[in-house]
């Protein structure tokens, strides 16, 4: 098992546009199939309808069992995390103990019965820069890995705080030689409105990481994702346009009793053309003037193809599945010399595409697009090939 490309985040409102793009008839020669996804454990735990379909597909499985939120009571209280058949009882506080040895080996072992192609070692996620995980990565690695009977492979789990990327990356030397890879899942972590200099803290936190020897998938780190293929420093995950950011103080933050959390995500649809994700707002502000449709219209896959533009918005899924993995071995053809001028070429024309937009709208009097995150992985892309041209 090799871990590289784009990982598809999969769960309760993923699974049906993801049955449909796995429909044998609607396989064309052109579609392409991730190695891995990534599926919600809270709700496979209850629901494990589309795993055989995966299967089927020979698509390998990792369960996330988000075992890094049991440490404040609110998430335990939640009626999704209750569907977990070995949620504690209590948060995980203070230091390591038994109880938590005991969710770790319970954890592993709900993943083994669901046939996983690898097992997800729980791990922690720092709630702020002084926040100290690692006796929990080590103890949980600690018992993973003299765990006996267990034969598959074993990815641990591991949070950088963006403000201690480099000394928390250079870490992971410490850990078991067991360990095929590491899930990397940076906080606050948000590609669009990153500056050039975070982005680059990133790339050397992952370079840090292979450099200790395992293979990296950076978590909710679809909306890096280009850059991390033509790079060539492992995979990426994240959502069917959406969880492509994150933040863990948004997760954990006390809300009164009785409020719920955010608004309806709607369906969302990734834009090749600009390469971002936009709301079902957004799509239909889009498709709505004949000049804009036709720059950000033109899929021919299963998702699209024949179905009018105001009926695309409906399937905005599962055109993320097929775009995104699209896009994904499209980089992987390429030879490791090609994929940053490739990378660069498609940033620039993408570039242009959302001026365009942008003209448009602002003559229609609408808000137009932040543009910056384009400027911003430009210049990365230019950062990285003098540096590779000075070594």
């Amino acid at each position: 098992m090799e871990l590289k490309g784009y990982i598809p985040r999969i769960g309760a409102t993923t699974a049906r546009p993801v049955e449909r793009c796995l429909t044998p008839s609607l396989l064309a020669d052109d579609t392409h199939l991730p190695e891995l996804v990534m599926v919600d454990g809270w709700w496979a735990a209850t629901d494990t309808v589309s795993l055989p379909a995966l299967r089927r597909a020979k698509v390998g499985v990792l369960l996330d069992t988000q075992a890094w939120r049991m440490t404040t009571a609110d998430v335990l209280e939640m009626p999704k995390a209750n569907r977990l058949p070995h949620l504690p009882a209590v948060p995980f506080t203070g230091a390591p103990d038994k109880k938590f040895d005991d969710f770790v080996r319970r954890d592993i072992e709900f993943q083994i019965d669901l046939d996983v192609a690898a097992i997800i070692v729980p791990g922690r996620i720092p709630k702020g820069p002084k926040d100290e995980v690692w006796p929990w990565i080590h103890r949980s690695v600690e018992v993973a890995t003299t765990m006996p009977g267990v034969d598959r492979p074993m990815i641990g789990m591991l949070g950088l705080h963006s403000q201690r990327l480099i000394q928390d990356a250079e870490r992971t030397r410490r850990l078991s030689g067991a360990l095929t890879g590491l899930i990397l899942q940076v906080t606050p972590f948000n590609p669009l409105k990153m500056r050039p200099a975070s982005l680059l803290a990133v790339i050397e936190a992952i370079d840090a990481v292979q450099d200790g020897g395992f293979e990296v998938v950076v978590r909710s780190g679809v909306g890096l994702g280009p850059l991390i293929q033509a790079l060539g420093v492992g995979a990426h995950e994240g959502g069917l346009a959406d969880g492509e950011s994150f933040s863990l103080s948004s997760l954990v933050r006390t809300r009164r009793p009785g409020k719920k959390a955010g608004g309806p995500i709607g369906s969302r649809r990734y834009v090749e053309a600009i390469r971002r994700s936009v709301s079902a707002k957004e799509w239909a502000m889009l498709t709505s003037a004949p000049g804009l449709r036709n720059i950000v219209t033109g899929c021919s896959a299963a998702c699209c193809r024949f179905k009018p533009p105001d009926a695309l918005r409906r399937f905005g899924r599962d055109h993320a599945w097929h775009a995104r993995l699209r896009e994904s071995h499209r980089i992987q053809a390429l030879s490791a010399p090609l994929r940053m001028s490739q990378l660069r070429d498609d940033l620039v024309e993408a570039q242009g595409k959302i001026r365009a937009i942008n003209r448009d709208l602002t003559e229609q009097g609408g808000l137009p697009f932040d543009e910056m995150y384009l400027a911003n992985w430009l210049a990365v892309c230019d950062q990285l090939e003098a540096r590779r041209h000075a070594a």
